[in-house]
């Protein structure tokens, strides 16, 4: 979208006639682009003693070639209440009554005050101020404030009936001290730049001197803190030394004590327990109570005797999937591995040959197993499984089911189809696609892996006998 005013003309700035209690501090002709209209805007500046409360401005259009175009415009700005130093008009639109012009002449005619009297224009020709020299040096300028106040920011300047304030504040001539900043004008004119560039030369000279002076009571301050920082941590280096000491002495009792109790008097404890609980025929108490015993004594062996006694007390019962897992928990005790095996052969799914995605595995007689092909993803690793009863090859992943009826797994587990080292009391495991099924000797069913199709959602199935993984769904 186009813009809807284009500036065809711009007045000099700060334009003014000697005894005019105004500036006129621009002006722009605009050309509005929706109507062809073309208007004057005029920002005019209060730089008398007393509140403007209207004014009469006199226009002359010019053509292209600054040639008088037509009548001249009278414009009146009314009901103002302006203060010194306040600018007003910018808002208002003179409108042009020929859009052919492209500049214009402009001059302040009348001003009404609040106190109702009147200033007239002379005539006197409207030019523009010149403007006052800033003060570029940084420094100087700090030294020239230290004199004539923060505000201070350019050099005074005497022009027309006028003075201009080093804080840029336009004075009448009849003022000897700025209206706004209080600073005399004398005292501004007499300024020395010489003997003031002196002086900041010396300034900065006293501060550098300041600086160095404080930066070497800091590093003395610095180094003091830090002899007392070392004398602290020595001193509390030999006091550690002593409490170490006493400590060390206190501690080995402790210690002592504690491996004592820990070591000795509870788990001999414990041991006692589990013993009287093996004796009295809680063999699941027994075997639970031995296996957190881990290696004290003979711990490891009584829990295998526990599990054994389990599964003797079982078989008579005909739960052969249940004695199974317990004689594979028994591990080496007496004739469990044998028991573990038959039971195994008679009652599990023992897939002995799997083939998966890309690769193939196979159950040795002896409870390892091998594997062969593409193992970019590890599912070949299995050479260091053991007491392994059936095996099954997913699509880029292996399980296995061992004889106490854990289950192992390698390869891809993208979608957490090899979570299953909680997995406990499984006959039968199968891999699919991306998920795994195991089957529990009580006939339930447990499930991992990819299931967006929900093909892992058996947690309510019962009497199961055998389960099958497919590729994205689950059979049993």
């Amino acid at each position: 979208m186009s813009e809807r005013y284009s500036r065809l003309f711009s007045l000099d700035e700060n334009l003014y006639s000697v005894g005019s209690p105004l500036l006129i501090a621009a002006g722009a002709l605009l050309k509005d682009n929706q109507t062809g209209r073309v208007l004057a805007q005029l920002k005019l500046k209060n730089i008398g003693q007393k509140p403007v409360k209207a004014v009469k401005v006199r226009l002359v259009p010019l053509d292209t070639v600054n040639r008088l175009l037509g009548d001249e415009v009278q414009y009146e700005y009314l009901d103002l209440d302006i203060a010194r130093d306040v600018e007003f008009g910018q808002k208002a639109p003179i409108v042009l009554p020929d859009p052919s012009a492209r500049g214009f002449a402009a001059e302040v005619t009348e001003v009404a005050f609040s106190d109702n009297t009147v200033w007239t224009s002379s005539g006197a020709l409207w030019e523009p101020l010149r403007r006052p020299e800033p003060i570029s040096d940084h420094e100087l300028l700090k030294q020239y404030c230290l004199h004539f106040g923060n505000s201070a920011s350019c050099r005074p300047l005497e022009q027309k009936d006028l003075w201009t304030c080093a804080c840029q504040a336009i004075n009448r001539a009849s003022e000897e001290s700025c209206h706004l900043c209080g600073n005399r004008r004398a005292d501004l004119l007499a300024c020395d730049w010489s003997a003031l560039e002196a002086e900041k030369e010396q300034r900065l000279a006293e501060e550098a001197a300041e600086r160095e002076r404080l930066a070497e009571k800091k590093r003395i301050a610095e180094e003091e803190a830090r002899i007392e920082r070392e004398k602290a941590r020595a001193a509390a280096q030999v006091k550690a030394k002593k409490m170490m000491k006493i400590g060390f002495t206190t501690l080995a009792a402790v210690i002592a004590v504690v491996l004592v109790v820990t070591k000795v008097i509870l788990p001999g404890n414990h041991y006692k327990k589990a013993q009287a609980m093996l004796a009295s025929g809680d063999y699941a108490g027994a075997a639970e109570a031995f296996e957190k015993l881990g290696d004290y004594k003979d711990s490891a062996d009584m829990a295998n005797e526990s599990h054994y006694r389990i599964a003797q007390a079982m078989l008579a019962k005909g739960e052969e999937a249940a004695v199974a897992v317990e004689f594979g928990k028994a591990g080496e005790h007496l004739d469990s591995k044998e028991y573990a095996a038959k039971l195994w052969n008679k009652i599990a799914v023992r897939n002995t040959v799997s083939a998966g995605g890309d690769h193939t595995v196979g159950l040795r007689f002896d409870g390892t197993v091998v594997a062969v092909g593409y193992n970019e993803d590890r599912q070949c690793n299995v050479s260091g499984w053991t007491d392994i009863v059936a095996v099954s090859a997913g699509w880029y992943y292996t399980v296995g089911l061992r004889s106490d009826g854990t289950v192992v797994a390698v390869g891809v587990n993208s979608d957490r189809q090899c979570n299953i080292s909680s997995w406990k009391d499984i006959v039968a495991v199968s891999a699919g696609g991306d998920h795994t099924v195991g089957l529990r000797s009580d006939g339930t069913v447990v499930a991992v892996g990819y299931n967006e199709d929900r093909q892992c959602n058996v947690s309510s199935w019962t009497d199961i006998v055998a389960v099958s993984a497919g590729y994205d769904h689950t059979v049993g």
